[in-house]
């Protein structure tokens, strides 16, 4: 799992 922020500034969690 890895945690980004998108362009809004949310937090967003991927699989991978």
């Amino acid at each position: 799992m890895e945690m980004k922020h998108d362009v809004m500034g949310s937090v967003v969690q991927l699989q991978g």
